[in-house]
């Protein structure tokens, strides 16, 4: 009997083993050959697709698999690996919301997979989520008690709960499970979970230690020596630190995009018909990293009235895929000159779903500070949003920038002090030129104002954005978790002047970046 002899049930199952003998032998591109010729399976054919979604993605063919998978959960809404598959997809293409969906089902399907709980965890993180992340994490934890990641995550969680005695218990035990782990050895210093240098400048010494991990120990490490009021050790800590390891940044390519985005965006491009979303609701926080932005958005998502979205990245996403959005091919900034009424208002259809602010609130807020370089890009795609400008002196922010590890492919820019000078020469030749041509409402935020100015700094604020006052707003470091970046802590407490003028005690050592005041 020939194999087109036997029953269909049959004739799958001789096909699912060839095909897995192949997936076996790595030989994936023959798998998917096989896969790829049109069949009948009938039930079987949910199978098919969910195994030629898997060798997909073992070819690199993401957006193939993501089109499998969104089939196999069309004909079958509970396949749990289908959810799961599709939700890590989701999130490397930075559509976080719709991840953590299907990370949701994926685990109310099988609530028995540690890793689709994990997985979930990990996308209320990076939605900063830290109720989530508890519910989530606390459920893996039971299934992976050994998963440092997990305990990872809710050290994470507890410490934007305010609980920083049980975020040190985690984090010790993550680390304590997975020495290499070294992120959350610099979470653990900054919390003050570390109090002997003398550990970390052993370890240090480790030949073996890569230099992303040499990197993130030496910042730890600096941080622990400024905790103790050792400011020359620990500048000496944090300048070796950032030396360590190559960020790959290049201020040149900085200061011509700066420019490219000057040219392209002027008064006449503004004068274009525009499309976008006339809603009222956006508001876009930006400036310099570490000039005040995560107190402002504190304040703001302190009113019952604003959703505070934290660090978005769906902007640059978008500014990213300029030029396949308006099918002309030019990346941004040049790709601005392609925009249409239509690619506009497609792209802030696609930024709010990303995003998904609560329709119930007047206001959102996203305080990616990078987005100052993206202004031109809000105006068109938000023509009725609101801008809110951080500002603080930049002796603080430089000095601010490097003391901080941001990981491997955050700030690249802050671990070279004249990268950091030529960053902040950029953004403010951009916020200049957006003071003259952007067609929307410009407030300057000054940190050291708004926060020796108290209820007053803050009513402006309020005013600004167009709601009406509401104490909340004052009581803002009581109001529960707001905040998720390396100003956390700092925003948990009342307005108060002690980071005003931190600079000084480092004055010997930041060279450059004393001048860009």
């Amino acid at each position: 009997m020939g194999s087109t002899d036997l029953p269909r049930d049959a004739r799958l199952e001789e096909f699912l083993g060839d095909v897995c003998r192949l997936v076996a032998a790595g030989e994936y591109t023959r798998a998917l050959a096989m896969l790829d010729v049109p069949r009948e399976w009938g039930p079987g054919e949910v199978r098919l697709l969910f195994l030629r979604g898997a060798v997909c993605l073992e070819l690199g063919l993401g957006a193939r698999a993501l089109e499998d998978f969104d089939r196999v959960l069309a004909l079958d809404p509970g396949h749990a690996h289908a959810h799961h598959q599709r939700g890590l997809l989701r999130m490397a293409h930075g559509d976080l919301a719709g991840a953590r969906e299907d990370f949701e089902a994926a685990s109310r399907t099988d609530p028995t997979r540690g890793e689709f709980l994990r997985e979930l965890a990990y996308a209320c993180t990076q939605l900063e989520d830290p109720r989530g992340t508890v519910a989530a994490a606390s459920k893996a934890l039971r299934l992976l008690p050994r998963d440092a990641g997990i305990h990872a995550f809710l050290g994470w969680a507890q410490d934007m709960l305010g609980d920083r005695e049980s975020a040190i218990r985690r984090y010790r035990r993550a680390i304590e499970l997975d020495p290499r782990r070294t992120g959350d050895v610099y979470l653990l210093a900054r919390l003050g979970g570390i109090e002997d240098p003398a550990g970390l400048e052993a370890w240090l010494e480790d030949p073996a230690l890569s230099d992303v991990d040499r990197a993130a120990i030496g910042y730890a490490l600096g941080e622990v020596r400024r905790r103790a009021g050792d400011h020359a050790g620990a500048f000496a800590a944090w300048d070796r630190a950032a030396h360590s390891f190559d960020p790959m940044h290049d201020p040149e390519l900085r200061i011509a995009i700066a420019d490219a985005i000057v040219e392209v965006s002027n008064a006449d491009w503004f004068a274009r018909p525009a499309g976008g979303d006339p809603t009222v609701a956006p508001v876009f926080i930006v400036g310099m990293p570490r000039s005040g932005s995560s107190l402002v958005e504190r304040i703001l998502g302190s009113h019952p009235a604003v959703h505070a979205l934290g660090e978005r990245t769906a902007l640059p996403s978008l500014a990213v895929e300029l030029g396949a959005a308006t099918g002309a091919g030019r990346d941004f900034p040049g790709g601005l000159l392609d925009l249409s009424p239509e690619v506009e208002a497609d792209l802030a259809r696609r930024y709010l779903e990303e995003v998904r602010p609560d329709p119930s609130m007047a206001r959102f807020t996203d305080k990616a500070p990078s987005n100052f370089q993206f202004l031109g890009l809000i105006a068109r795609l938000f023509p009725n949003a609101r801008i809110l400008h951080t500002r603080r002196d930049p002796r603080d922010v430089a000095l601010s920038c490097f003391s901080t590890w941001f990981g491997p492919n955050r700030c690249r820019f802050s671990y070279d002090l004249e990268h950091i000078a030529i960053y902040q020469r950029t953004h403010d030749q951009l916020m200049d030129h957006w003071h003259d041509v952007l067609p929307l409402p410009i407030l300057e935020v000054d940190y050291e104002k708004l926060v020796l100015g108290g209820e007053s700094a803050i009513r402006r604020i309020v005013e600004f954005v167009g709601l009406d006052w509401d104490p909340n707003c004052a009581l803002f470091h009581s109001q529960g978790p707001t905040c998720f970046t390396a100003s956390s802590n700092q925003v948990r407490e009342p307005l108060h002047s002690r980071s005003i003028g931190r600079w000084r005690d480092y004055a010997p050592w930041l060279g450059e970046a004393t001048v860009c005041s």
